[in-house]
């Protein structure tokens, strides 16, 4: 006896895993439907209101309107408005009929229903860079915003303090005082480059008993680190060398040995924050310190100006 393929048993195998798909379809489908329809005869216009349950949010759906009367369902094809196409997943969905535009009267026992005819996918697409709003325009300008930075150009005023205190030198340096200065700072790389500075620094006459007061003023030169701190803030630092001259007035003669102004070699430590607020614009707060030796010929000592402060300034950013 010659036994042959079983034909059978595989076919059955093939029925069972087909259906046990079938099953798993409506789970991960959707099955909308139309539920809650109601309307309300308002004059000449019936308003009709519906849900749309049970379907995806990136789909949207045309409907169609049909009106029983006299035992006979038929479908309106005029003078709808509202949501009829296009319309997306929800409840409180709102069609407005005037009968008058599709017939002379409406009279008798009438009803309504709503039904889905056709279904339209929804395709999101990304938006251009024209049409990106202005809250993402100033992301992606921030991001960029240190790395396109090539210094700044701008002024500061502040106050200081004297540091030393010379008691047998021939003038006082130890008033404070204020102080202004531009500088110019250049960054060819992001984090290294070079600034300049030209200041002054100024001692007031407080009152009439104060019979000297002195200004300094020169100009600095060193290299700029700077330190990005996110997207708007940068820690800057600024070690500077270069000329310095103090001047002094006096309302006492002064002995022809001593004159009233010496300069020579000045250094400035100077550190602080660069606030970028604006597109072309940045706010610096600083903290600096200021050293200049000067020697009186007559008096074995060296005076050295001593000086810290805090300024605040304004600046014009480079790109």
């Amino acid at each position: 006896m010659v036994v042959g393929r079983n034909y059978t048993s595989v076919a059955c195998v093939v029925a069972c895993v087909l259906a046990f798909a079938a099953s798993l379809i409506p789970i991960v489908s959707y099955s909308q439907k139309i539920t809650n329809v109601d309307f309300e005869v308002v004059g000449d216009k019936v308003d009709i209101t519906y849900d749309i349950e049970d379907c995806s949010g990136d789909k949207t759906y045309d409907l169609r309107v049909m009106l029983g009367m006299d035992g006979q369902l038929m479908e309106i094809e005029r003078g709808l408005k509202g949501d009829v196409e296009s319309v997306d997943c929800g409840s409180s969905k709102r069609i407005t009929w005037d009968v008058l535009s599709d017939r002379e009267e409406l009279a008798g026992k009438i009803y309504f229903a709503v039904e889905i005819y056709r279904t339209h996918n929804v395709i999101v697409e990304s938006p251009s860079y024209n049409e990106r709003t202005e809250r993402d325009k100033r992301k992606e300008w921030a991001s960029r915003s240190w790395k396109a930075d090539k210094g700044y150009v701008g002024g500061s005023l502040g106050m200081f303090s004297s540091m030393e205190s010379y008691s047998n030198a021939p003038r006082s340096l130890m008033q404070g005082g204020m102080f202004v200065n531009a500088s110019i700072g250049y960054l060819p790389s992001l984090l290294l480059g070079v600034s300049t500075t030209v200041y002054i620094y100024s001692d007031p006459k407080e009152n009439a008993f104060n019979v000297k007061t002195w200004k300094n003023w020169g100009v600095m030169i060193g290299p700029l680190i700077s330190l990005p701190l996110g997207n708007r803030i940068k820690w800057e630092l600024k070690p500077q060398v270069g000329y310095s001259a103090i001047s002094v007035k006096s309302d006492m003669s002064l002995p022809d040995s001593l004159s009233v102004m010496r300069a020579g070699v000045a250094c400035n430590i100077g550190a602080g924050l660069r606030l970028n607020l604006g597109k072309r614009t940045c706010y610096m707060l600083n903290v600096e310190y200021m050293s200049a030796p000067i020697r009186f010929d007559d008096y074995p000592v060296d005076a050295n100006l001593g000086t810290i402060g805090a300024s605040f300034g304004i600046a014009f950013r480079f790109y």
